[in-house]
């Protein structure tokens, strides 16, 4: 048999395995389409499902804002997972946090343990494997349950096995960060103008976290300060130890008056020391011990330097410039890039590491980033 038509058929016996896969449930959840804009006055409960990153969470934070102040008796529960709990612990506008991990089976368990809360109306949030996430969303809500995810044009027929809205975002997504497009499922649900004045960024950080800070700061970092972020998650987007020594060689050389500030994730702060050793003054390395601490250091600094990470969406919490490394190789720049505040992107030219851009490149972009925004625009947070 010819390989064109094993592959053809492969097609067609996958297409019909979907089909009899979601006409199951939707014979068995029997969700129907929801007119919009519902009255938020008459919801009470809302569950919101966020189990994957730091990123994704903050991102998240403007539309639980927007959520609560339509409604400030509404009450949310967030189902987070392990990683990105941290930014959220200490939120009074969150009722309740359910810890989960980002596995199938556990994710679904842990969803039926919350059908018993009865909610109103569950957010699904997390856009990549929708059909896992709409079985959450009917696992952990009941029937009456309101189910809502972002519209994907050419399976919406499919997920309305498994919601009854579907903000149509498609075209929006393409051309908008992440936060914006959260937020802006909360104004399509209720109907509300989309506007970004509207947006309210707000990160809870506990006392302790910000006396650490503190502490380091009186200590080491005195003065205007910039922080360079080393840790990223992932080999497509780490910057070799060298580009970073070249690049802090480069700064301090230039910028007298200025300290640097390494940050990293707990893994990597050998590295960072290995890093600051090379300097005998202004470069220090902060031993952070959870993302809040680094929270609340980039809310006192003056700049981020950082690959795509988490940290650029903290920058944007704190309106920090940001100069940001980022691969052609998955991320989309409209969606993960910094939010409203001076930035400038830097890209690799193919599909492939950010170890390819030079640090002369990252210091002549910080450079004139830094020129272009005025001394008197420098707010002395110290």
């Amino acid at each position: 048999m010819p390989t064109v038509l094993i592959k053809t058929l492969e097609k067609k016996l996958e297409y019909l395995g979907k089909k009899i896969f979601y006409s199951l449930f939707k014979l068995i959840f029997r969700n129907k389409i929801s007119k919009v804009p519902l009255d938020i006055k008459q919801i009470k409960k809302i569950l919101i499902i966020r189990y994957d990153k730091i990123g994704d969470m903050i991102a998240t934070l403007p539309a639980i804002d927007c959520l609560k102040r339509l409604n400030p008796a509404l009450e949310i529960d967030v189902l987070c997972s392990n990683q990105n709990y941290e930014i959220i612990r200490n939120d009074d506008r969150i009722n309740h946090k359910f810890l989960t991990r980002n596995k199938p089976l556990i994710l679904l368990k842990d969803a039926l343990k919350l059908r018993k809360n009865n909610y109103d109306l569950i957010f699904s949030f997390v856009f990549y494997k929708t059909t896992l996430g709409g079985l959450i969303s009917n696992f952990s809500g009941k029937r009456k349950a309101i189910k809502i995810s972002i519209q994907h044009k050419d399976r919406s027929k499919l997920y309305s096995t498994f919601f009854n809205i579907l903000v149509p975002s498609e075209d929006f997504i393409q051309s908008k960060s992440m936060l914006e497009v959260l937020f802006n499922m909360v104004c399509y649900v209720f109907g509300i103008d989309f506007d970004l004045k509207n947006i309210r960024q707000k990160l809870y950080i506990d006392e302790e976290a910000i006396q650490r800070t503190n502490k380091f700061i009186n200590s080491s970092a005195k003065g205007k300060f910039i922080i360079i972020n080393i840790s990223a998650g992932h080999p497509i987007r780490t910057w070799a130890d060298e580009n970073f020594i070249k690049l802090l060689d480069y700064l301090t050389k230039e910028y007298k008056d200025l300290i640097f500030v390494i940050i990293s994730s707990p893994e990597d702060y050998t590295r960072a020391l290995s890093i600051s050793s090379n300097f005998s003054e202004r470069v220090y390395s902060f031993n952070s011990k959870s993302i809040l601490d680094v929270a609340a250091l980039i809310s006192r600094s003056q700049f981020v330097i950082s690959p795509d990470t988490s940290i650029i969406h903290l920058a944007s919490v704190y309106s920090v410039p940001v100069i940001g490394l980022y691969s052609r190789y998955s991320t989309n720049i409209n969606n993960w890039g910094p939010f409203n505040i001076p930035h400038k992107i830097l890209l690799t030219q193919k599909k492939e590491s950010i170890n390819t851009i030079l640090p002369e490149t990252v210091f002549f972009s910080f450079k004139t980033l830094f020129s272009e925004l005025s001394s008197d625009k420098f707010k002395e947070k110290n």
